[in-house]
């Protein structure tokens, strides 16, 4: 199975997304060809000076549903405006407070 490379090691997706929303099957997706797209995904992952191998994925359960095409009864599709937007928190850094 797939590794979502939107979680961190102590968060599963199909985890999250059972408990949040309707039970649907987990789909994964791979990072845009589009050079645009891509670092609109990556920025959007919050994962600085990281960059998706080919066979990176990111889960359904980071996609708001207007982002799926789902008009076929056996495939899953993204559409072109997709970016992931659900449940990326990352461990932020403290600032120091201004003295």
């Amino acid at each position: 199975m797939p590794s979502c490379c939107a979680c961190n090691s102590r968060t599963r997706c199909k985890k999250n997304q059972i408990q949040t929303e309707k039970v649907k099957s987990v789909t994964y997706h791979r990072f845009p060809i589009n050079f645009d797209r891509r670092v609109a995904w990556v920025r959007a992952l919050k994962k600085p000076n990281w960059e998706p191998s080919p066979t990176s994925v990111v889960c359904s359960a980071h996609f708001e549903e207007h982002h799926f095409d789902r008009t076929s009864l056996s495939c899953v599709r993204l559409r072109e405006t997709a970016i992931p937007a659900i449940n990326l928190k990352r461990i932020s850094h403290k600032l120091e407070p201004n003295q």
